[in-house]
């Protein structure tokens, strides 16, 4: 009797991934920008090392996995890097995976998981200054640093492109050929952020995501504690 031959087995993962933890962008590039190339590295992932640290020690608890006997689980470090990097090209999954040296299906799993941790750990830190005495430190900021006098914020919008969302048409459909929803954000002297309006969809102008806004109701209503003549800055979309 004939015997049959037995198939190779697979491999669980492939060889240039495998390779990640020697020879992938976490492993070898950025910690290579992060001793020679400051700005590159800020270019990167949008943040400076230090901040980066900090952002990874809030965040780490919440997306760390166990490492099991068929596979070590990814780091928080690494996770994070790839986040922070989409968040800030836009680039595809397959694009990162060659990058990272990471699965284009394993990195769609955890980027969700990992914006949420952000969210969850930095919450707090995006508010509306709530006494009179903050908004005259930002106006100070705003008359010594830009020379805008009387200045509490710069106001614009931002389109966050994404695909199409099932049955909604053009809903989502932009004046720049895309699909996208909107970011609003009204930011100090700084560039730290005051107050975001997060999900508006992209035919609706900026002027327009403000109108609807919860600041504009509590700007009209005065109950952000605002000093006499404050004013803000945007361009020509809001209506001011």
């Amino acid at each position: 009797m004939q015997k049959k031959k037995r198939r190779k087995g697979r491999a669980w993962v492939k060889p240039w991934i495998g390779r990640r933890p020697t020879l992938g962008s976490s492993a070898k590039l950025l910690p290579e920008l992060a001793a020679e190339d400051s700005a590159s590295y800020k270019n990167h992932l949008r943040m400076t090392k230090q901040n980066f640290d900090i952002l990874l020690d809030c965040v780490t608890q919440r997306i760390i996995k166990m490492d099991t006997h068929m596979r070590d689980a990814l780091t928080p470090q690494l996770k994070l890097e790839v986040t922070l990097r989409y968040l800030a090209t836009g680039d595809s999954f397959a694009s990162m995976q060659y990058l990272y040296r990471v699965p284009k299906c394993t990195i769609s799993n955890f980027i969700p998981e990992v914006c949420q941790a952000i969210y969850d750990a930095l919450k707090d830190f995006i508010k509306v200054s709530s006494s009179e005495q903050e908004w005259k430190n930002i106006i100070q900021g705003f008359s010594t640093r830009w020379n805008f006098p009387n200045c509490a914020g710069a106001l614009d919008g931002k389109h966050i492109i994404l695909r199409s969302p099932f049955h909604s048409g053009s809903e989502f459909y932009n004046y720049k050929g895309t699909f996208s929803i909107i970011l609003l954000a009204l930011v100090d002297d700084q560039y730290c952020f005051e107050y975001i309006d997060v999900g508006a969809n992209g035919t609706a102008s900026d002027g327009g995501v403000f109108s609807k806004s919860s600041l504009k109701s509590a700007i009209e209503n005065n109950l952000l504690k605002l000093p006499p003549n404050t004013v803000f800055v945007g361009d020509d979309a809001f209506p001011f």
